[in-house]
C-alpha cells in the first residue's frame, strides 16, 4: 500500500513539472499579448494625438500673424497637453521595453528624449513668448519709417535665452530623422525641421553682434546719433569729407532715420572750444583741425567723431550719443544683396556699378567745365547731383529694410564684417563703457593696440578742393621681415601714390572735380601708424619731400605733409616697420578706403 502511494506521488510531481512551464508560458503569452495590446492602443492614441497636434500647429502661425493671441495660446496649450500625455505614456514601465528592442531601441530613446525637450521648452518659454507678443506684436516692429527697437530687443533677448534649447531640439530631431531615413511620423516634419535649422544657423551667425546691437539700440532708450556719409571722392585720412549728415534717433522705443542734409547744417564753421584739439593734433594735422568739418584729416576716428559730436551739441543744444560713419561703397554692397534701383534720370544702379557712378561718373556728367559754363555756375549742377545722391541713399535704404529675410540677413552680415575691417563702417559712442564695446568689435576706427597682432595703418588725405579721390591709386607693399636681436620683426614697406588723372581730362573736368587750388594735382598728406609696441624708421620720400615722426594716442607715427602729385605721376614713401619684441604674428595693413577697385 505504501509503495502504491509513493508511485502516485511521483507521477504527480512529474505532471507538475510538465504543467508549470506550460502555465508560465501561457501567462507570459497573456502578458505579452496584454503588453502588445497596451502598446498598440497607446501607439494608436499617440499617433492620433500627433496628428491633432500637427493640425493645431498648422493654425498657430496664422493666429499669431493675425494677432489672435488668445486663440494661439489655446492651440499651444493643447499641443503641450498632448505632448505631456504622450510623454507620460512613453515613459511608463510598459513602454520602457522599447529601449531593448533590437534596431529600434535607439530610435525609441531619441523619440522619448525629443518629447522631453519639447515639453521642457514649452514649460520655460511659452508664457514669456506670449507676454512679449501681446506687448509688442509682430505688426508693431515697423510703423512707417519707424522701427520698434524695444520690441526687437525683447525678441532678441528671448531668442538668446532659448537658443541653446532650440539647438539641442533640432539636433535630436535631425538625428532621429536621419535614423529613420525620412520614414515614419517625423517625415512630414522634415522640411519644417530644416527650415528651423536655417533660422538657427542665421541666429548663430548674427548672435556675435548682439552685444554691439544692444549698445547702439540701448534697449529702446531715447538716443540721438549722427550718421555721417564720408565722401571718398573727397578723400581724407579718416574716410572722406563729411558732405552729408543725417540724424538717427530713438524715441519712446522707436528708431527713426531722418533725411540727410549738408554738413553746413550740422556743424559750425569753426570749433567753439580750442581745447577740443590737443597740441599734437594741431601739429600733425595743421590748421584743418580749426574746422569741425575737416577734423577728418585726423585718421584716429574716435577724435574725429568726438569733435563732430561736441560741435553739434554746442551749436544745436542737443546731446549726441554716438556717430555712425559710412562711405559710399556701402550703398553698392546693399544693392548687391537687394537688387537694382532706377534713378529719376534713368540710370540703373546695382551691385556692380553704383560706386563708380556716384563717386566718379556723376561728377563728370553734371559738374564738368562745359556744364558749369552752360548753367552759369555751380548752383544748378549742385542741385542736380545733390538730388541724385539723396535719391540713391533713400532708394538703397528702402531696399535694405524691405529685403530683410532669412536669405539676405547672412549676406548683410558678410557686408558688415568686411566693411568693419576696411573702415567703411565706423562707430563712436559718447559713453566710455559703450565705446569700449565698440573697440572690442574693431569698428571704432582707432589704431592698433594689441602688440601680439601687429597692424600697420596707412592714411591719406588730399586737400585740393575737388573730387580727386576718384583718381588716386594707393599701392602698399610689405616685404619679408628680418628678425632683430630682441626678437622683433622688421619689415621693409613702400607706399606708392599714383595720380591716374591725365591733363586733358583734368581741364575738361574743371576746378570742381580736378581741384580749385592747383588743377589736376593731388595735394597730399600721408600718415603711417606703427603697430602697438613698434615703430617706424628709415623713412624717406622719393620726390624729396621731408618726413617727420612723433607719437599719437600711444602709437608711433611717421608723416609727410603737403606734397604734390601731378597728373599721371607717382610718389612713393619708403620706410621700415618694426613690431614689438618677441612677436611672430605676421604684420597686417589697414588703410584709408580708396576707390581704385571700382574704376
Amino acid at each position: 500500500m505504501a509503495q502504491k502511494k509513493k508511485k502516485k506521488k511521483k507521477k504527480y510531481k512529474v505532471r507538475l513539472k510538465r504543467v508549470i512551464p506550460r502555465v508560465m508560458l501561457l501567462l507570459l503569452c497573456i502578458l505579452l499579448v496584454a503588453i502588445v495590446l497596451k502598446l498598440f492602443f497607446d501607439a494608436k492614441d499617440i499617433y492620433s494625438d500627433a496628428k491633432s497636434a500637427s493640425n493645431e500647429l498648422s493654425g498657430l502661425m496664422q493666429a499669431i500673424k493675425s494677432e489672435s493671441f488668445n486663440t494661439a495660446q489655446i492651440k499651444v496649450e493643447k499641443v503641450h497637453n498632448i505632448i505631456k500625455e504622450a510623454r507620460a505614456k512613453l515613459e511608463s514601465p510598459v513602454w520602457k521595453i522599447g529601449n531593448i528592442i533590437p534596431k529600434y531601441g535607439k530610435d525609441f530613446k531619441s523619440g522619448v528624449r525629443l518629447l522631453k525637450l519639447v515639453d521642457e521648452m514649452m514649460d520655460k518659454y511659452v508664457d514669456e513668448g506670449f507676454d512679449i507678443l501681446r506687448e509688442t506684436p509682430l505688426s508693431s516692429l515697423k510703423s512707417g519709417n519707424n522701427i520698434n527697437v524695444r520690441a526687437i530687443s525683447n525678441y532678441l533677448s528671448l531668442l538668446e535665452d532659448a537658443m541653446p534649447d532650440i539647438e539641442e531640439l533640432i539636433d535630436e530631431s535631425s538625428t532621429l530623422l536621419d535614423s529613420l531615413n525620412g520614414k515614419g511620423l517625423l517625415k512630414s516634419y522634415s522640411d519644417k525641421i530644416q527650415k528651423v535649422q536655417g533660422y538657427v544657423d542665421l541666429f548663430n551667425n548674427a548672435k556675435s553682434y548682439i552685444p554691439l546691437l544692444d549698445v547702439v539700440l540701448s534697449g529702446g532708450e531715447d538716443r540721438n546719433y549722427i550718421i555721417v556719409a564720408q565722401n571718398t571722392a573727397e578723400i581724407r585720412a579718416s574716410g572722406g569729407f563729411p558732405g552729408a549728415m543725417g540724424m538717427m534717433s530713438i524715441k519712446n522705443g522707436y528708431l527713426n532715420i531722418g533725411g540727410f542734409s549738408s554738413v553746413t547744417n550740422f556743424l559750425p564753421s569753426e570749433i567753439h572750444d580750442w581745447s577740443l584739439v590737443s597740441d599734437i593734433e594741431w601739429y600733425l594735422f595743421d590748421v584743418y583741425m580749426q574746422y569741425p568739418r575737416d577734423a577728418c584729416y585726423d585718421p584716429y576716428f574716435p577724435t574725429v567723431a568726438r569733435i563732430w559730436a561736441e560741435s553739434y551739441e554746442w551749436w544745436h543744444g542737443q546731446h549726441i550719443d554716438g556717430i555712425i560713419s559710412l562711405t559710399p561703397a556701402i550703398i553698392q554692397d546693399i544693392l548687391a544683396v537687394t537688387g537694382s534701383v532706377t534713378l529719376s534720370n534713368g540710370v540703373v544702379l546695382d551691385g556692380t556699378n553704383t560706386t563708380k557712378y556716384i563717386q566718379g561718373d556723376i561728377y563728370i556728367e553734371y559738374m564738368n567745365s562745359d556744364m558749369i559754363a552752360y548753367y552759369g555756375g555751380y548752383t544748378i549742377p549742385n542741385e542736380i547731383t545733390d538730388g541724385l545722391f539723396a535719391e540713391v541713399a533713400q532708394l538703397a535704404l528702402s531696399q535694405a529694410f524691405s529685403h530683410i529675410n532669412t536669405e539676405t540677413v547672412p549676406r548683410y552680415l558678410e557686408v558688415v564684417e568686411k566693411r568693419i575691417k576696411d573702415r567703411v563702417i565706423m562707430l563712436w559712442m559718447a559713453d566710455e563703457e559703450e565705446e569700449a564695446v565698440i573697440k572690442q568689435y574693431g569698428v571704432a576706427g582707432d589704431f592698433n593696440t594689441d602688440p601680439n597682432n601687429p597692424q600697420l595703418g596707412v592714411y591719406y588725405s588730399n586737400c585740393n578742393p575737388g573730387k580727386m579721390g576718384w583718381y588716386l591709386d594707393l599701392d602698399i607693399k610689405v616685404e619679408d621681415a628680418d628678425i632683430l636681436d630682441d626678437g622683433s620683426l622688421r619689415y621693409p614697406v613702400t607706399v606708392s601714390m599714383h595720380n591716374i588723372l591725365d591733363w586733358d581730362t583734368a581741364y575738361y573736368a574743371g576746378e570742381y572735380i580736378a581741384g580749385s587750388i592747383s588743377i589736376g594735382y593731388l595735394m597730399s598728406y600721408l600718415y603711417v601708424v606703427a603697430p602697438a609696441g613698434g615703430y617706424i624708421s628709415d623713412y624717406w620720400m622719393d620726390n624729396g619731400s621731408p618726413m617727420g615722426d612723433d607719437w599719437y594716442v600711444g602709437n608711433h607715427v611717421a608723416f609727410c605733409k603737403l606734397f604734390y602729385i601731378a597728373p599721371l605721376d607717382t610718389v612713393t614713401a619708403h620706410f621700415y616697420v618694426t613690431t614689438a619684441p618677441g612677436v611672430d604674428t605676421p604684420l597686417t595693413v589697414v588703410n584709408t578706403p580708396t576707390l581704385q577697385e571700382y574704376r
